[in-house]
């Protein structure tokens, strides 16, 4: 079916996979903006593979617009299901286009982290049994199947989504853990760096560029 309005393409390419990839499918403001407040040289050793400091991260983020943000979360749900159809790709850009997305590359921001976990919780609610049928069975954010993230979005509120997230899981409410047990996810244990779920404190769907 005909997409209702134009859709933005998505942005299919991990950042920490292949960073100059990436950078070369944002809008070409955005780069101009990170070579400026970088320096064109700095700029090059991260997308040559360099481990960006905190520092570097975060002039990045500030030069990545909220619509690019959206466009890699569409982007990485598309790899994870091999193709959304236009119906789910509006409803995923409908939820993610409003939300604030900058923790996808923020490792050590926990609120920013937690706002776009929910956001991912939100659009995950998006696709259909089929589309989350076909998605790998180990592949998805925080360290849990993508299914699993769908089943978890329809029975946790933001609050319960903070506590999946804070350093003290071993006290976790029971609604949460019996949540968990129901949509299949592994009980966590105590995270020593604060990171919560997926315990590397690597942000969202692997898209961070914090080192």
């Amino acid at each position: 079916a005909a997409t209702a309005f134009p859709l933005p393409e998505p942005i299919p390419i991990n950042l920490n996979d292949s960073p100059r990839e990436f950078f070369q499918l944002i809008p070409q403001e955005e780069q101009q903006c990170m070579a400026h407040s970088l320096g064109q040289v700095r700029l090059d050793e991260v997308l040559d593979g360099a481990g960006p400091t905190e520092m570097d991260a975060g002039v990045m983020v500030r030069c990545i617009s909220q619509e690019t943000l959206a466009r890699t979360m569409m982007g990485f749900l598309v790899n994870q299901v091999s193709g959304l159809s236009d119906d789910t790709l509006r409803c995923v850009w409908s939820t993610l286009a409003e939300a604030d997305l900058k923790g996808l590359f923020s490792a050590g921001d926990m609120e920013s982290q937690l706002i776009a976990s929910q956001a991912l919780l939100n659009a995950s609610l998006c696709l259909t049994d089929e589309e989350v049928a076909r998605a790998e069975t180990g592949a998805g954010t925080m360290g849990v199947p993508l299914a699993a993230i769908r089943c978890l979005a329809g029975r946790v509120d933001a609050e319960s989504l903070k506590a999946l997230f804070s350093a003290e899981q071993e006290s976790l409410p029971v609604g949460v853990m019996v949540a968990m047990l129901e949509c299949g996810m592994t009980m966590p244990g105590p995270k020593e760096d604060g990171g919560g779920v997926g315990g590397d404190g690597s942000g969202v769907g692997g898209v961070n560029l914090s080192a």
